[in-house]
Formats: C-alpha cells, structure tokens, sequence
C-alpha cells in the first residue's frame, strides 16, 4: 500500500491490491485469519481460512490441519464417509472408513457401524483368516 510516494508492506501473510492507500486495505492470505491491517494467524486445526478476517469450522465429523484454506481441507474422521467438506455419515456395518473412504470388509468378514480400520473386520463364525 502507498501514503503520498512512500510505499509501505502489509503483514506478514497479508496482501493489498494495487492502489491501496491505507494499512486497513492489507488482507489476510489463504489459510489465515484476522482483522485487514492486522496481524495474521495460521488458521487452527479443524477450521479453513479463506483469507482476509474469515474462519469457519469443519463440517460435523470432520478435521482438518493447521492452515486449512478451503472446505475442501476437512476430510471425515476415521469411521465416518463423505466427500471433503461436505458432510460426514455414519460408515455402515461391515465396512471400515479411512479419511472419509468406504471399503468393505473382506469376504466372510463383519464390522461394526462406525469401523475406521480393515482390522475392525472380523472374520463370521466358523472362519478364520489373516
């Protein structure tokens, strides 16, 4: 930003468009939050930043990590299915759901609603298995 002839930086993790006059006219980059002219925070875990003075957590059942920029950064926790940022369900019986992925258990095998790992599955009476 420029006062008169002299040219001045924003922040640290901030930007101004051209032709800005002022310290107010700094804007917080993606994957930070705070007030325009001010001093920029990484955003948290579990939150998305898309710049300038905006947070927003994650969908319910879902994280994601330090400097999150967009929605699409939060992914389903372990045991729960969905697209990235969207929202997170329950993963049905007999499948196991890894960052927001649902597989199904192997062959001859159960699980429990809410699995988050193939080892979760366990293999149906009178099987056994690796």
């Amino acid at each position: 930003w420029c006062e008169g002839s002299i040219k001045y930086d924003c922040p640290q993790d901030s930007w101004s468009a051209v032709g800005s006059r002022n310290l107010e006219s700094c804007t917080c980059n993606e994957g930070y939050h705070g007030g325009h002219g001010g001093m920029c925070r990484v955003c948290p875990r579990d939150m998305w930043c898309p710049g300038g003075n905006e947070s927003f957590d994650c969908p319910e059942h879902s994280s994601s990590g330090l400097g999150s920029s967009s929605r699409t950064d939060c992914v389903c926790n372990g045991g729960y299915e969905g697209e990235h940022g969207g929202s997170c369900e329950l993963c049905a019986a007999n499948t196991f759901c890894e960052s927001g992925e649902v597989s199904n258990c192997p062959n001859k095998s159960l699980s429990a609603s809410g699995s988050d790992s193939m080892t979760d599955c366990e293999c149906q009476a009178g099987f056994f298995g690796d």
